[in-house]
């Protein structure tokens, strides 16, 4: 009786441990969240996905750098609904608010409030006047399957970048795929760098021709 519990608490613990090595061995899936607007104070996000959503997380963060020495990492972990594809999520900031991150819709939008987190004004620092990196990154692992009672985890990765400002060799670059050719500015209190799009899909061939310069904004909605 004794060595029958024994191997079936062996059985149990090899089947556990069975288990634990597939949840380290599901692999990867890139994840299409865009940035799509970059302003004086606010960056757009647009999930770029046919169906489904997008639960933000782990260690997905947006990333602010500039020539001057702005080094900002805003955490999306705070974030506790989830992006429906198609559906826009902002990163804003107002003059003079320095508190914490908090979940907070964007009241600017082109179409009333945009879902979003409210970060400090000085997460943007210089973004107007100097060559600057803006990227988002991170990865976070999610339930994709469940065999019995094991879960079977995918790990989710986000890694999309823009880069603009003079001069062009000045521009901070920490990874990610992006071609420069030198057209873009800084944005300004009135205009913004939007990535263009072609109907409700965004151009997505890492590349600064992908973009346009000093456009006006277009919170919410598709780049006119």
């Amino acid at each position: 009786m004794e060595r029958s519990i024994r191997f079936r608490v062996r059985t149990t613990m090899a089947v556990l441990a069975t288990g634990l090595l597939l949840c380290a061995c599901q692999g990867t899936q890139a994840r299409h969240l865009r940035i799509t607007e970059v302003g004086r104070r606010a960056v757009e996000l647009y999930l770029d996905e046919p169906s489904g959503s997008l639960t933000l997380g782990g260690s997905y963060a947006l990333t602010i750098r500039t020539s001057t020495g702005t080094q900002n990492s805003v955490s999306l972990g705070t974030v506790t609904d989830p992006i429906p594809a198609g559906g826009y999520f902002m990163v804003w900031s107002e003059a003079g608010y320095l508190g914490p991150i908090v979940v907070a819709p964007y009241l600017g939008g082109q179409q009333g409030a945009v879902p979003g987190i409210k970060v400090p004004s000085n997460t943007f620092t210089d973004i107007n006047t100097a060559p600057s990196e803006v990227r988002l990154v991170g990865s976070r692992n999610r339930v994709s399957q469940l065999i019995a009672i094991i879960p079977l985890f995918t790990e989710d990765q986000l890694d999309d970048v823009v880069r603009f400002g003079q001069p062009q060799g000045d521009r901070p670059s920490t990874g990610g795929t992006f071609g420069s050719n030198g057209t873009l500015s800084n944005p300004s209190g009135s205009t913004s760098l939007a990535r263009r799009f072609s109907g409700t899909t965004p151009l997505d061939n890492d590349s600064e021709s992908d973009w346009l310069d000093a456009a006006a904004t277009s919170w919410g909605v598709p780049t006119p």
